[in-house]
């Protein structure tokens, strides 16, 4: 894939990572990269992990890591610096580089920015009686589109994606930390009910100011007979007030 593939605020980030598939395949290094960003706001991962991630690249090509995040943290800023309501950057990125033929299997046809800032118009949330947050849920979520036109929308719902492909489930974690939703992304087959693993997103934002990933600890079957339900963590991060700004890391 050549650089002008990209869009224009893109292509400082294609050039860059251009170099690191000289040795190594396209999707198996943004697979790669994208991992790492999640290793940088998630302390509670397991840095052994990255080690062994990382180990099939030259220092030279270790040090690009952070040099990569740099230029797609500055490609998101100047697309809210101009007003955009929010920015899947990781999704665009994954559309070029990842192979077709993983696309097709998958069933990974993303869906364009327009379309989910008209759905999301056309499903404004329904206040809870109680007043208590509402709850937005989207069980095949890609990269998180949908729920990042919601929240752009109808910002302080308390917002859950799921989806069957782990890179997907990272893309998405990232992607609703950046734009300051809370909530949480599961790794799960949503058919066969059955869950590998996720992370809670932003859990401590509306205390700290800071935002993070923790990463949801997945018992085994037998361990969780007979164990209450936990706690929703949406008790434990309630919205800010309506006429506050939502967080935005930008």
């Amino acid at each position: 894939m050549k650089p002008r593939e990209f869009p224009p605020e893109l292509r400082d980030f294609a050039r860059m990572f251009q170099e690191l598939t000289y040795r190594h395949n396209p999707g198996k290094v943004f697979s790669d990269f994208v991992s790492y960003l999640i290793h940088q706001f998630a302390p509670a991962e397991n840095p052994g992990e990255l080690v062994r991630l990382l180990e099939i690249y030259s220092d030279k090509e270790k040090a690009m890591f952070p040099s990569l995040m740099r230029v797609l943290l500055d490609a998101l800023k100047t697309q809210f610096d101009s007003g955009q309501r929010w920015y899947d950057a990781l999704g665009t990125i994954y559309e070029i580089f990842n192979s077709r033929s993983k696309v097709e299997k998958m069933g990974q046809v993303f869906t364009p920015p327009e379309i989910c800032d008209m759905m999301a118009q056309l499903n404004p949330p329904e206040p809870k009686a109680d007043g208590s947050r509402v709850m937005v849920a989207d069980e095949a979520c890609g990269s998180g589109r949908n729920l990042l036109a919601y929240n752009s929308y109808y910002p302080g719902a308390y917002i859950t994606g799921a989806d069957i492909d782990q890179i997907c489930v990272k893309m998405t974690a990232f992607n609703m930390m950046l734009h300051g939703i809370t909530g949480r992304v599961i790794w799960k087959d949503t058919l066969r009910n059955e869950v590998w693993g996720g992370y809670e997103v932003n859990p401590y934002l509306y205390k700290t100011g800071l935002p993070c990933l923790v990463p949801l600890v997945v018992k085994k079957e037998q361990e969780q007979k007979n164990e209450p339900e936990p706690a929703e963590i949406a008790t434990e991060t309630p919205a800010p007030p309506p006429e506050e700004k939502p967080f935005s890391l930008f």
